[in-house]
């Protein structure tokens, strides 16, 4: 912008020296350019502008989305569990049933169990549905994180803090563990399973200088973009 005001200054100078009116065409000619190529990078900026917003947003939506499937999973694993021992009930009670003849009717309480069981499965099967569509939610997402081609940080079970032992930075844990992030107050940051029946797969979060690092078994950190 200074340039161009400039620029202008020197026409304005250049007409009061008494130029040819070429000459002076020329030089609004150089002016009207340059205006237009600031106007189109001014243009090319916000768009990068846009774009990184884009790319920040759509980083959150998956973090949120990671932790809403866990959280179902989660869910589901526990109706799962209550299923089994509900089974495990009715298989008694078909037991007596088989005991003491084809001709026995179940008591109040003994069907309402057959049917909280039958509710109950049904929770399930939506759950499991939701977490399927949350799945492809995800791997639509995920392609938005990409490795920065560092080597990846294979550590043990243990504490290690940033940026003595891990260099701040984000990254995707992996591993079968319980996996814990406070920052330098001790306030939890990060608290997921990793892993195993009931764990993610990964998960991907940012290390700040002064974080802790708790890992209940073997884990790999992979830098991301």
């Amino acid at each position: 912008m200074r340039k161009l005001m400039f620029l202008g200054l020197v026409v304005v100078m250049l007409a009061a020296c008494g130029i040819s009116q070429s000459e002076f065409d020329a030089a609004i000619e150089e002016t009207s350019t340059l205006s237009a190529a600031v106007a189109e990078r001014d243009v090319r900026i916000q768009d990068l502008e846009h774009e990184n917003t884009r790319i920040l947003e759509l980083e959150t939506e998956l973090e949120a989305s990671i932790y809403e499937v866990y959280s179902l999973t989660m869910r589901s694993t526990e109706l799962a569990d209550e299923v089994v021992a509900l089974n495990l009930v009715i298989s008694d009670l078909q037991d007596k049933v088989d005991g003491l003849g084809p001709h026995l009717e179940l008591s109040a309480a003994e069907a309402e169990i057959i049917l909280a069981t039958l509710d109950r499965q049904e929770i399930i099967d939506g759950l499991d549905a939701e977490i399927g569509a949350r799945q492809a939610e995800l791997d639509t997402l995920e392609v938005r994180i990409r490795e920065t081609g560092e080597e990846p940080i294979r550590l043990g079970a243990g504490f290690y803090t940033s940026p003595n032992d891990i260099p701040p930075g984000r990254y995707r844990a992996t591993g079968s563990s319980n996996f814990f992030v406070r920052d330098r107050n001790g306030r939890g940051r990060v608290n997921v399973i990793l892993g195993g029946r009931n764990g993610l797969d990964y998960f991907v979060f940012n290390l700040s200088s002064g974080d802790e690092i708790e890992a209940r078994s073997a884990f790999v950190l992979t830098p991301v973009e």
